[in-house]
């Protein structure tokens, strides 16, 4: 219905054309020139270009048209969106489980079992009923075991739970590789999302889980190859396994909703894995009094003393010598703060971390008193011991170059980080929300939107009157505006919240485009200068023409056929800009220098292209220019390295960061948490000592 639509108005755009040329040819030949029949003449042979240009673009879209006359089976699209979905996200994931070090050798086990809280249904609603059986639901094993028992589940819903840092997003990730490891071509695709940025209240759990398809898979956006809103039929179909993490890090009013949200869509016997922590589920569910109906609820159990020495020990020269005062104390004290801190893999593995380098001294660990203190101690060593001169090797088949940051200079940069991510209560850092971490963002977004302003009102009055009349002209300028956008402007709206786009060839919206955008051009310079200059204004025409069909014809879509890549989007937004933004202005100073006397055809041109490439800050590709805008300022003010995105791929590589889709996180929630709030705070220095003959 839409694409009827969007044809009827394709060919209304064309046909209007046509008129608009028609009527400033009667108009011309109205006005009674001496030279009306020469003009007729030549009228007539640029109509005549004009229908045949037409009517070579009614042919291309004609062939193209009949070419795909027979579309196949939407269900063979689907099978075939669920395939290229299929391999992207075992690509994307597999390539992360590396990156976090959970493809190893010897990885920390994790453990889980059905769970004892009052948070799920009876095993009659999981399991269903067994005729003269009691059933008892108790599930356990570990992280290799998750993919083998969901299938076993007869709604195949799984809900899990635990402490913060016990694994869970390690899990749902292990989980999803597990799942299309053995996956037939029928069977739905698993898909693992952060639930962080879904508002149950505002968008249905359907249309967020299309949307989430479509961002972080854009190949699903090609309807060549899948068809039309693919993304929402692979979910309408229960083509895909949502694979929901971090429940617990949505607002707490939010949550409530969601599972609400979340109840309908395991009721309707469509599969689903969900995680959250304890706590939070158990308050969770007895706020909305009422649990997922089929969904099994496992938690994961706490790491064992003997688990946490044997990891911590694996792959270190002299390991067991260096950590036996840990282990003999794990052993000693099996409640102890240290044994309770090291029950999550994420204490374990900074306590691993913080004292991999050989001048420390594991023993450090055991003078310790509490939980609370043991824990703040790792996190402040765990950023002096990953930039360090020893930092620790990764496993990995090609090892990254990384750069050599000072620990304190790194630290500061990622506590800057933290806060901004705090203040925007997000889990995501996503590049084109950098201007929202600036100072008063209005002012500098006020500033710089009428500084650019100025320099192209200072421009044309030095053309047309010398320094002086273009530095007043500028100042003017500049005086008037900035009150008005620091005013009326947003940053928010205009530049924070827009997701970046990116140019997408599509050939036949780019030919229509150009067909009319001569038009326009065509009729607009027949209409200025009919009777005298003829073939410059015509030639002018044709150069607004083709540049209204350029910058309106391209598809602004993101559109590829890899995985969703942080720099890459940097790259095709800087790309758009400055292509649609600041290109034209090229195009209309040497088309009109061309067309005219070079000396003022150019000039001319040159101004009137600057102000059509103005729009670039506002329009196509602004994204990128105001996150140069904004990494300049927050460089040169000391918040952060010159070289950022440099800085965030080696942040990424060293395991503080970790990637999910276009957006760069913490490693885990509790460390943005720890830097947002004492990140600024010095290092403590690690006891030394334990290290000789190493």
């Amino acid at each position: 219905m839409h694409s009827g639509r969007a044809r009827k108005a394709a060919w209304l755009g064309v046909g209007a054309g046509i008129v608009l040329l028609l009527v400033a040819v009667l108009l011309a030949l109205a006005k009674g020139h001496p030279g009306r029949l020469n003009a007729a003449d030549q009228l007539a042979s640029v109509a005549s270009g004009l229908v045949g240009l037409v009517s070579l673009a009614v042919s291309l879209m004609s062939l193209r048209i009949a070419t795909h006359a027979e579309q196949p089976d939407p269900a063979v699209l689907l099978d075939r969106a669920c395939g290229e979905l299929a391999r992207q996200v075992q690509q994307q994931w597999h390539q992360e489980a590396k990156a976090r070090g959970l493809l190893r050798p010897e990885p920390l086990r994790v453990r889980w079992s059905s769970t004892g809280r009052p948070v799920s249904a009876t095993p009659v609603e999981v399991l269903g009923p067994v005729a003269g059986r009691v059933i008892r639901l108790k599930l356990h094993g570990d992280v290799t075991e998750v993919a083998d028992k969901w299938r076993q589940l007869p709604a195949r819903q799984l809900v899990v739970i635990g402490a913060a840092g016990a694994g869970k997003t390690s899990l749902a990730l292990l989980l999803t590789l597990d799942l299309l490891k053995d996956r037939d071509a029928d069977e739905p695709v698993p898909v693992l999302m952060n639930l962080t940025e879904w508002d149950p209240h505002r968008v249905h759990v359907d249309t967020w889980l299309a949307r989430q398809l479509a961002e972080l898979y854009p190949v699903l956006t090609d309807r060549d190859r899948f068809g039309s809103n693919v993304a929402v039929r692979l979910v309408d179909w229960s083509r895909i396994i949502p694979v929901l993490d971090g429940l617990d890090e949505m607002p707490p009013r939010l949550r409530g909703a969601a599972v609400a949200a979340l109840t309908d869509v395991v009721s309707r016997d469509r599969p689903l894995v969900l995680t959250c922590r304890s706590q939070e589920y158990q308050d969770t569910i007895e706020e909305t009094g009422i649990p997922l109906a089929r969904a099994a609820v496992v938690e994961i159990e706490p790491v064992t003393g003997q688990e946490a020495s044997e990891y911590v020990r694996a792959g270190q020269v002299h390991g067991e010598r260096r950590w036996a005062p840990v282990v003999e104390h794990l052993r000693a004290h099996p409640q102890g703060a240290l044994a309770q801190t090291l029950s999550t893999p994420l204490m374990v593995y900074l306590a691993r971390t913080a004292y991999t380098p050989r001048h420390t001294d594991p023993a450090a660990l055991t003078a310790f008193t509490d939980p609370a203190s043991v824990e703040e101690h790792l996190l402040q060593a765990y950023l002096p011991a990953i930039y360090g001169p020893r930092t620790p090797t990764r496993d990995t088949d090609s090892p990254p170059s990384l750069h050599d940051y000072p620990p304190d200079q790194a630290r500061q940069w990622l506590a800057f980080l933290a806060r901004h991510l705090q203040q925007r209560r997000s889990r995501d850092l996503h590049w084109w929300h950098l201007l929202a971490a600036v100072p008063r963002p209005r002012l500098l977004f006020a500033a710089v939107f009428a500084l650019v302003l100025a320099i192209a009102g200072g421009l044309w009055g030095a053309s047309t009157g010398g320094l002086m009349v273009a530095l007043i002209s500028g100042l003017t300028i500049w005086m008037t505006v900035f009150p008005a956008v620091l005013v009326v402007g947003s940053p928010d709206e205009a530049v924070i919240d827009t997701t970046p786009g990116r140019i997408y060839i599509n050939p036949k919206r780019l030919l229509f485009r150009l067909v009319s955008g001569l038009a326009i051009g065509l009729t607009i310079g027949l209409a200025f200068k009919l009777m005298t200059g003829l073939a410059g204004w015509l030639l002018a025409g044709t150069i607004i023409g083709v540049i209204f069909g350029f910058v309106t014809g391209f598809d602004k879509r993101a559109k590829s056929s890899e995985i969703l890549d942080i720099r890459l989007t940097i790259r095709d937004n800087r790309t758009l800009f400055l292509a649609l933004g600041l290109g034209p202005t090229l195009v209309f100073g040497l088309g009109f220098g061309i067309a005219f006397e070079p000396s003022a055809g150019i000039t001319a041109g040159f101004y009137a292209g600057g102000m059509f490439g103005l729009f670039g800050i506002v329009g196509y590709g602004r994204t990128w220019f105001w996150f140069c805008v904004a990494r300049f300022w927050l460089a040169a003010t000391g918040r952060l390295p010159w070289r950022l995105m440099r800085f965030l791929h080696d942040a990424y590589h060293r395991g503080v960061l970790r990637r999910v889709g276009a957006a760069y996180q913490f490693r885990h929630a509790r460390l943005q948490d720890y830097l947002a709030t004492d990140g600024q705070r010095p290092a403590d220095t690690l006891q030394l000592g334990g290290a000789e003959g190493m």
